[in-house]
């Protein structure tokens, strides 16, 4: 038989197909025949949709259409075989076959649709993929926890905002939640819950916006059927146990992928959250796409606030010319946030999904202001603090932009200082290894040595007693939310300095005389794993990524991992945190692959910087450059 060919949508803006699956011809009946038609979306049709990972790529399966064959991939068959009524049609919306995939208009006005497709169905069948024996142990493993999430305090109705207020008593051993949790780590199968999670739908991007918007979900992997609410359960009981400090035996990485997805979906129905595109990008990520324009287009449907929503979806520009737009967007609109995401990643490493061995050269950089979201971050931003930083919040941002050089925006700002000391990882190894966690707590003591033996007078430059400027620096005055879960969100600077010297104490005391100044001992590590859990835990993973800094006046901060001497620390009007920037040479006009603008600067000696990424500056970052002082020093700052 023929291959199909697909007939044009008369009104691609307004209608979509659908996909009428029919019953087999008999029980064991392999082929898939179907049906497409049109409907206008705005009639309200009645059809579900298919959540699924194409797989590989290779279309090595057919589906039977009256004019003819459409070629699809393996697990896009067996999705559909699962799905499939054996005495009556159904009516689906799956992508692979409801858009032509090799036409780029056709797929950019329906991509805008995915949001409705997806809203609007009756259900949205999510297609694991047909599994092995772990995973159905999995599987029963998440019943398991489903079953039994009510002992922990979870309830179905809101599972994870109740998790969230047990998190603070995971960290006290003496806790009766803690140590049944404990107990209960004993008896899961960890490595069968991992290799369910492991399995790749989780890992993609485009799910997130069929998962989050669809009115209700069920979940297929081979023959099981799992209901939203008990893996929810699940899910959620799963984030206290890798929350515990002593029972984190979850691939991480790979779980809060599914936490956020989860969680997501929560918000959007049960809190009625609005989301924002930033947030969106940053906590998804790490997913995976075919296509780099994808991770904004496939965040998009998500947004119900700020800057993005009037992006036009057109797969005919290239993922550089998107992400300049989208920074542009907020930009325009005077939102300085996206800054605050062009650090926490190396623009010289390769992308998410790319192995750093199969030969990957990277392609055209991008302005320094505009985030890369093709690489993955480490951390969070400084943006996700309680309260949040404030560093000139009550100055108007002021932006400007060339007509000669589109790559290069300007700020109005006052530059602070100059870093004089960085003091970053020569290699960033993880903090659950033993030689990772040593690095950092070696780290730590070199930034606390070399700040005390720069500190000549009493008193840090705004006035305050240099120890306490440095307890309140290691947890980032106490704003950072991870440690307020830990620590408290009631600590005074005091109780912070206190927190500091008993930490800096156990590390002394148990280092062995024969270590040098810089080394720390397994004795040493292990009191500080044992004795100040909690504390160790914020400060360590408040640096994760980042570099610690100190000025020429003494000043002190955390600032992006690349951060270096001689790099300026600027506050841009309108910004919630410093920033870090360094100054670029006459030919660093126009990003390195990116098209020339083919007009001279008219100002040759103007000063042109990149910026390097956001930073915590201690004393800087309540909107203390509001002074008339500093005010003075006001003057404007050319990216690229």
């Amino acid at each position: 038989m023929k291959p199909y060919e697909y007939q044009p949508i008369d009104d691609p803006k307004g209608k979509i197909r659908i996909l009428i699956l029919l019953p087999p011809a008999s029980s064991d009946d392999p082929e898939l025949r179907c049906h497409l038609t049109t409907a206008e979306i705005s009639d309200s049709p009645s059809y579900e949709a298919l959540s699924y990972c194409w797989g590989t790529e290779a279309l090595t399966e057919r589906i039977h259409l009256p004019s003819g064959t459409l070629a699809i991939t393996k697990n896009s068959a067996t999705g559909l075989k699962r799905l499939r009524y054996r005495d009556r049609p159904r009516h689906l919306w799956v992508d692979a076959v409801c858009i032509n995939q090799q036409d780029d208009q056709e797929k950019g006005h329906q991509v805008a649709f995915m949001a409705q497709i997806f809203r609007n169905a009756e259900c949205v069948s999510v297609w694991l993929g047909e599994g092995n024996a772990e995973i159905h142990a999995g599987i029963e493993t998440i019943r398991r926890l489903a079953d039994s999430a009510w002992k922990y305090g979870l309830q179905s109705d809101r599972p994870f905002f109740y998790a969230e207020q047990l998190l603070g008593k995971l960290w006290d051993k003496n806790n009766g939640i803690s140590a049944a949790l404990l107990r209960l780590s004993w008896d899961i199968d960890f490595t069968s819950l991992n290799a369910f999670f492991a399995q790749a739908w989780f890992d993609r991007l485009w799910i997130v916006q069929e998962f989050v918007l669809a009115s209700r979900v069920e979940i297929l992997n081979c023959h099981d059927l799992l209901s939203y609410e008990e893996v929810l359960l699940a899910v959620a009981l799963g984030f206290l146990l890798e929350r515990h400090p002593t029972t984190q035996r979850l691939s991480a990485t790979q779980f809060f992928k599914t936490v956020y997805l989860f969680n997501d979906r929560e918000d959007f129905h049960r809190n009625k959250l609005e989301f924002d595109l930033l947030d969106g990008l940053w906590f998804h990520g790490r997913r995976l796409c075919t296509l780099d324009l994808d991770r904004v287009y496939g965040t998009l449907a998500l947004v119900s606030k700020g800057p993005g929503l009037d992006l036009e979806i057109d797969y005919s520009i290239s993922v550089e010319t998107l992400y300049i737009r989208l920074a542009l967007e907020y930009l325009k609109n005077g939102n300085l946030d996206i800054l605050n995401y062009t650090s926490g990643y190396s623009k010289k490493t390769p992308a998410i999904g790319i192995s750093p061995s199969s030969g990957y050269v990277p392609g055209p950089t991008l302005p320094s202001w505009v985030p890369d979201w093709r690489h993955e971050r480490k951390g969070t931003s400084f943006l996700d603090t309680e309260p949040p930083f404030l560093a000139a919040t009550k100055l108007s941002p002021k932006v400007y932009f060339e007509n000669f050089n589109t790559y290069s925006v300007g700020f109005d700002g006052v530059c602070v200082d100059i870093v004089d000391i960085s003091i970053s990882l020569t290699e960033e190894i993880p903090l659950d290894s033993t030689l990772g966690f040593q690095r950092a707590v070696e780290r730590v003591r070199l930034f606390g040595n070399a700040f005390s033996s720069r500190t000549t007078t009493n008193s840090y430059p705004m006035g305050e007693d240099p120890k306490l400027a440095f307890a309140r620096c290691m947890l980032l005055d106490n704003r950072d939310t991870e440690s307020l879960i830990r620590l408290g969100k009631t600590i005074s600077p005091e109780a912070m300095l206190k927190m500091w010297e008993d930490w800096y104490e156990c590390l002394v005391d148990n280092n062995a005389p024969s270590q040098s100044n810089m080394e720390c001992s397994t004795v040493a590590l292990k009191a500080l794993r044992e004795k100040h859990r909690a504390y160790t835990t914020s400060i360590l993973n408040i640096s994760t990524g980042r570099t610690y800094i100190i000025t020429k006046s003494g000043y002190i901060g955390i600032g992006p991992g690349f951060a270096e001497a001689g790099d300026a620390i600027c506050i841009f009007d309108g910004a919630q945190t410093p920033s870090i920037l360094r100054k670029v040479s006459g030919n660093e006009l126009v990003p390195d692959g990116l098209p020339a603008t083919g007009q001279k600067d008219p100002d040759q000696d103007r000063e042109r910087w990149k910026i390097i990424g956001e930073c915590y500056l201690h004393g800087f970052m309540n909107n203390e450059v509001v002074d008339s002082e500093w005010q003075e020093k006001r003057r404007r700052f050319w990216l690229v």
